[in-house]
């Protein structure tokens, strides 16, 4: 199933104004101890470090300990407190397929904060940049993030919504159905639930995972370790906030060829939408990627008026 990570997902949408980062809270978030994020998250995370103010929006870099994770915010006119959506992309893209959806949340009252995971790169990063990355140490990125903006006067950190796509969706799923108290919703598109089973049933076997995996370009072995450590279903049952998934139905997609997996989410989950979009692959282009954008916006302002 690596067609539906290997392709980059980009949405070309235009880049609006941008806002300055208002003062920070006294008082911040934190996330409880999970055994198996502790390896990424053995040290303090250091303060956000803005790199460029221009306005409505700056470039910032995140840290997870002393690790930098380059982000994006982009914020809404007025002073706040403000809902803030995570937006996490698929395999093999970074923030620039995203940074017309930040602004277009932001137009509607929203803050939209985009973000390259740590270990990956900027778009166009080779293959061989993966190969000591996971979607768990991508999983403990977003948790920094979610840390650093809870700091914000401008961010509300009861309305925390994470945003993913494709391996994007399953990094910020691990977060949000361990951590639900910490967040309102998620909106996941095109999650790839497939992940573990696939990893194990390649490593039945966790010490025999090598260092480096033959005939595959992409990860190494801290991706097929980490995979092989636990289950996404089992992570489900305990999760109580709402949940938006969106799933296509043209092949290749996993709504389309995997789609029992979306429908044991629907079950597992306690308050879990399931749409799929007739029209869309795995990549939702075009209009297809315009409907999740308009629902997600729908759906954050219901959840944010309950």
């Amino acid at each position: 199933m690596k067609k539906y990570i290997a392709l980059s997902l980009i949405i070309i949408l235009a880049l609006g104004a941008f806002c300055s980062c208002g003062k920070e809270k006294e008082d911040c978030i934190s996330f409880p101890e999970d055994e198996l994020l502790s390896e990424y998250r053995n040290t303090a995370d250091l303060p956000m470090e803005i790199i460029q103010d221009a306005g409505r929006a700056a470039a910032v870099y995140f840290y997870r300990g002393e690790t930098k994770i380059y982000g994006e915010i982009y914020i809404p006119e007025g002073e706040g407190p403000f809902p803030v959506v995570i937006i996490a992309g698929g395999f093999a893209t970074s923030h620039y397929g995203y940074q017309g959806m930040a602004q277009m949340y932001a137009d509607n009252g929203i803050v939209g904060v985009v973000f390259d995971p740590s270990d990956t790169g900027y778009m166009g990063a080779r293959m061989d940049d993966y190969l000591n990355w996971s979607p768990l140490k991508e999983a403990a990125d977003i948790e920094s993030i979610i840390t650093a903006l809870s700091k914000l006067s401008y961010v509300d950190d009861g309305k925390v919504f994470l945003w993913g796509h494709s391996m994007g969706g399953f990094a910020s799923g691990y977060v949000g159905f361990k951590n639900p108290g910490l967040i309102k919703g998620m909106i996941l598109v095109e999650p790839a639930f497939y992940l573990n089973e696939e990893a194990k049933e390649q490593f039945p076997d966790m010490e025999a995972i090598p260092e480096t995996v033959p005939g595959d370009t992409y990860f190494g072995r801290i991706y097929y370790r980490d995979l092989c450590s636990f289950d996404i279903f089992d992570l489900m049952a305990d999760c109580d906030v709402n949940v938006l998934i969106y799933a296509g139905m043209e092949s290749p997609s996993i709504g389309a060829d995997m789609p029992e997996l979306f429908t044991r989410a629907e079950d597992l989950l306690s308050s879990c939408k399931l749409n799929r979009i007739k029209g869309a692959d795995h990549y939702f282009s075009g209009i297809a990627m315009t409907r999740v954008i308009m629902g997600t916006i729908s759906f954050i302002q219901n959840n944010i008026s309950e």
